[in-house]
């Protein structure tokens, strides 16, 4: 799986270099695996949670646990936004650059309307 991995990414680099047309086109297949990962965390979480708690007979034991992960994912987050604050704050992106909003074209916003444009619009 890591190595069917590795070649879709290498792939997909290559598709968008070279052949840009037909790399856009392919933008639906993109956004539509995307939408299926990001449908599968919340069950596989809950499935997770639920199995482990089941596994565990002493109540005690899940109180550890959970106290444990709920501590772990607190330091994870801090440490995490830290780490951002620290590297914006260093890198400085955007700095230097002076550009005014009333300049920028806006062709490139579409307007969301609510019908879709194609069937796959209409499946995403």
């Amino acid at each position: 799986m890591f190595f069917q991995l590795g070649v879709a990414i290498v792939s997909g680099v290559l598709i968008g270099h070279f052949l840009p047309k037909i790399g856009s086109e392919l933008r639906p297949l993109s956004n539509g695996f995307i939408m299926l990962i990001k449908m599968t965390i919340a069950p596989l979480i809950f499935l997770v949670i639920v199995t482990g708690i089941a596994a565990v007979g002493d109540v005690k034991a899940v109180g550890r646990v959970g106290v444990k992960a709920l501590l772990d994912f607190t330091c994870a987050t801090v440490f995490t936004l830290v780490f951002g604050l620290i590297i914006a704050n260093v890198s400085q992106p955007g700095a230097g650059l002076s550009i005014d909003p009333s300049t920028l074209d806006t062709g490139a916003i579409e307007e969301k309307s609510g019908e879709a444009k194609g069937a796959a619009d209409f499946i995403l």
